[in-house]
């Protein structure tokens, strides 16, 4: 009895063990397809997403995520592309979760042309973020965010959910959404993304 007793704590101890934390330091790149939606009408993007983190220590990180999306069409073309940046402060709420705050610089550019015109327009704010990473198995992780955006004074909530499959503790792909909503503006911006991340 007492074997079998010592047997199962010491499974119990190594299942605990094997809890993993979320990584920090990561790179991700991915495709990205947008929709944008205006009370005019509805259009679709596609393009790409960079985006990264680095620890600074167990619990400060820098982070980056870029994206670029266009459309061309009928001799008229669209360009958008978001840029975010900055640092951030997570801990650690179990064994596998991580919670984390950010502060960040955003830049928004939008170019287009057709019929002739062109025209492009940029506008840099800055942003409040809190989110969620949580490995729910040593293969599985997902995590969620939510930003406040200001640009050009204009409020804008930004919300992201992802899930990652691991393949090994570096190579993993995932599928993520994002909703990017300004309060001020009849403007919806829909990303749905599928990524490809190395972690180091």
């Amino acid at each position: 009895m007492k074997k079998s007793i010592l047997a199962l704590a010491l499974i119990t101890a190594s299942g605990a063990a094997m809890a993993q934390s979320p990584n920090w330091n990561k790179i991700d790149v991915s495709y990205l397809d947008t929709d944008i939606d205006v009370n005019i009408g509805e259009t679709s993007l596609d393009g790409f997403g960079l985006n990264g983190s680095v620890a600074l220590s167990d619990n400060w990180m820098l982070f980056g995520d870029y994206k670029a999306v266009s459309e061309d069409a009928n001799g008229a073309s669209l360009d958008l592309d978001l840029l975010s940046a900055g640092a951030g402060f997570y801990e650690s709420v179990s064994d596998n979760t991580d919670m984390f705050a950010t502060v960040s610089v955003e830049r928004l550019e939008v170019s287009g042309s057709g019929g002739g015109i062109s025209a492009s327009d940029g506008e840099t704010g800055f942003g409040l973020g809190v989110g969620v990473r949580s490995m729910l198995t040593t293969s599985f992780e997902l995590g969620g965010k939510v930003d406040y955006v200001n640009i050009d004074s204009e409020d804008i909530v930004r919300a992201q959910v992802n899930a990652f499959y691991y393949f090994t503790d570096n190579i993993s792909v995932g599928l993520g959404y994002e909703m990017y909503r300004p309060s001020d503006a009849d403007l919806d911006i829909d990303t749905l993304g599928a990524s490809f991340r190395y972690a180091f």
